[in-house]
């Protein structure tokens, strides 16, 4: 908070003082008394240096706190439809169940399947990569199609697996892992001093100045007093040189 506001108000409170004048005669204003508490309560509301610092300290806090989420596990889950026709020559028209004839062209073997899979998968400050799924898919195809040989129609499949992958140069280790959390903290950790250090500046002003303005005002209660005597004496010495107890060079 700057200080020429508490110097206008000494100057105008001398002035004040000089003419006997109240602060609305002067100003034209409402006076209005307020605490410290309140003073100092106005001033971190409004002061806009106080809010950027604050704000700057939410920002870094947010940071660090992204920084965390990498670790974070992420669900996924996903199905995948295929409707295929796959050209057969002799040997893979044997292997589904044809007989060993000679094909004059290659035989087509349809199949429609549907797969499913769900899991979740994340990374370890240690670098370690994992990944675990449950999966199940459905299919249909000329085989399971023809009873015999096919027992179920459609046929269904179930698994449930995992995957860890762990770097053992690049990406291992917590330092490599977590170099953006320590960054996140440490500026984090700056951001708190500033903001303290303007809000400790910005309350010392504030207060620097509320009692700056208390002097002026009891200053000028002081002078109204000694120019209000003043007044009274001049009135005095005027009656007692009329009646010719003063010389004019006394009053």
């Amino acid at each position: 908070m700057p200080r020429l506001p508490a110097t206008l108000c000494l100057i105008v409170c001398l002035h004040m003082a000089a003419r006997g004048q109240t602060f609305e005669d002067t100003l034209g204003l409402r006076t209005e008394w307020i605490t410290l508490d309140e003073a100092v309560g106005r001033v971190l509301e409004n002061s806009l240096d106080v809010r950027i610092e604050r704000l700057n300290w939410a920002v870094s806090e947010r940071q660090t706190e992204a920084a965390w989420a990498k670790f974070d596990p992420a669900w996924f889950m996903n199905s995948t439809w295929r409707d295929a026709s796959l050209p057969q020559n002799t040997l893979d028209f044997v292997q589904t169940g044809g007989g060993f004839v000679v094909l004059d062209e290659p035989n087509i073997f349809r199949q429609q399947s549907l797969l499913s899979q769900a899991g979740f998968e994340g990374l370890l400050p240690t670098g370690t990569q994992y990944r675990l799924f449950a999966g199940a898919g459905e299919f249909r195809n000329d085989l399971n199609r023809q009873r015999p040989p096919a027992i179920f129609y459609p046929e269904y499949a179930a698994a449930v697996g995992g995957t860890i992958t762990q770097p053992l140069l690049r990406g291992f280790g917590l330092g490599v892992n977590l170099a953006e959390v320590r960054v996140g903290r440490k500026n984090q950790e700056i951001a708190l001093r500033q903001w303290e250090a303007r809000l400790q500046r910005s309350v010392a002003q504030v207060v620097a100045d509320y009692f700056d303005l208390i002097f002026a005002v009891e200053d000028l209660e002081v002078k109204r007093g000694v120019t209000a005597f003043a007044r009274r004496l001049v009135l005095e010495n005027e009656k007692r040189l009329e009646a010719g107890q003063l010389s004019p060079a006394d009053v």
